[in-house]
C-alpha cells in the first residue's frame, strides 16, 4: 500500500480496507497520524491532508475546510437526492467535520442524533430508497470529500 503520488494516496484513502491497512502499516513503523497531528498542532487537519502534506508537500486542510468545500461544490450531488436524503448527507458531513471519515463509515453513527430521530439505520436507509441506496451514497460522499 505505497503511495508514490497524491493520487495514489487518495485512491487508497477512499477505499476503507486499504486506508485501514495503510494506517496499520504506518503504525508498525511507529508512525501514528493522530500523534503527528498533535505534535504539529494540527488536530483539526484531516489525516489524508496531514499525510499528503508530509509526503507530497500539499496544502494542509482541516476537516472543516473539506466539509465546507463539499457542501459548496456538491450541490448537484445533493440535488440528485430528495430532501430527506439531503438532510442525511448534510448531517454526515457535519459528523465528518467533527470527527473525520472513520466516524461516518461506522454504522453506529446512525444511533446518534440526528439519525436517531430519523429512525436510526433503517429509517436513514429508507430516505435513500433502501440500504443499497444508502451504501452507494456513503461511497459517493467518501469519494467526493477527497476531491
Amino acid at each position: 500500500s505505497q503511495a508514490r503520488k497524491l493520487d495514489d494516496l487518495r485512491a487508497i484513502w477512499v477505499d476503507t480496507p486499504r486506508r485501514r491497512k495503510l494506517l496499520e502499516d504506518l503504525q508498525t513503523v511507529s508512525v501514528y497520524v493522530d500523534v503527528l497531528a498533535e505534535v504539529l498542532g494540527q488536530t483539526e487537519a484531516d489525516q489524508f491532508d496531514l499525510l499528503g502534506h508530509l509526503a507530497f508537500n500539499t496544502p494542509l486542510r482541516t476537516r472543516s475546510e473539506r466539509a465546507t468545500a463539499f457542501i459548496n461544490r456538491e450541490s448537484r450531488f445533493l440535488n440528485q437526492h430528495k430532501t430527506p436524503a439531503q438532510e442525511v448527507i448534510v448531517a454526515l458531513i457535519e459528523k465528518y467535520r467533527v470527527a473525520g471519515i472513520e466516524e461516518i463509515e461506522d454504522a453506529r453513527v446512525f444511533r446518534l442524533p440526528p439519525f436517531l430521530e430519523m429512525g436510526q439505520a433503517p429509517g436513514v436507509a429508507k430516505r435513500f430508497g433502501n440500504a443499497d441506496g444508502l451504501a452507494k451514497a456513503l461511497r459517493d460522499i467518501q469519494n467526493r470529500i477527497y476531491i
